[in-house]
């Protein structure tokens, strides 16, 4: 199920990752989801946290930088199970799809108070492996 407030975008044509053996090599995944905010809907993002490990994870965001008022993350993960991503504040913003290496899903939500620091959660089965950029826009 999808948040009303988030905009998604999801893989080209053409699968991000091709193989098996190119989930070894993590910098082509960043800079795939790097390369997937550089224009995310016109608005260029900043890159604030990156993360690749196994099962949900838990960061801690800063608060966004001057003139920035949209918090976003690029997902992707391995695995057959679901995932959902939550930034914290009083009317969450949340995500969610099926894992996927063949496409990412990216989406941004506008934040209660960008000066303030938040906590983005993202639950994935104890045995996925995911990555998750996270970045601001204007």
């Amino acid at each position: 199920m999808l948040d009303s407030r988030a905009w998604w975008l999801t893989g080209a044509d053409s699968p991000i990752i091709s193989s098996a053996s190119a989930l070894a090599d993590l910098a082509i995944i960043i800079e795939v989801q790097k390369t997937q905010i550089q224009d995310f809907e016109g608005i260029p993002g900043t890159v604030l946290k990156q993360y690749s490990g196994t099962g949900p994870a838990t960061l801690h965001i800063d608060p966004l930088p001057t003139g920035q008022k949209m918090l976003g993350a690029t997902v992707i993960c391995s695995g057959s199970e679901d995932w959902k991503l939550t930034i914290e504040q009083l009317d969450p913003g949340w995500a969610g799809s099926s894992c996927s290496l063949q496409c990412g899903s990216s989406m941004r939500f506008p934040l209660e108070d960008p000066a303030k620091g938040t906590t983005v959660t993202v639950d994935v089965a104890s045995d996925a492996n995911v990555w998750v950029t996270v970045f601001s826009t204007g």
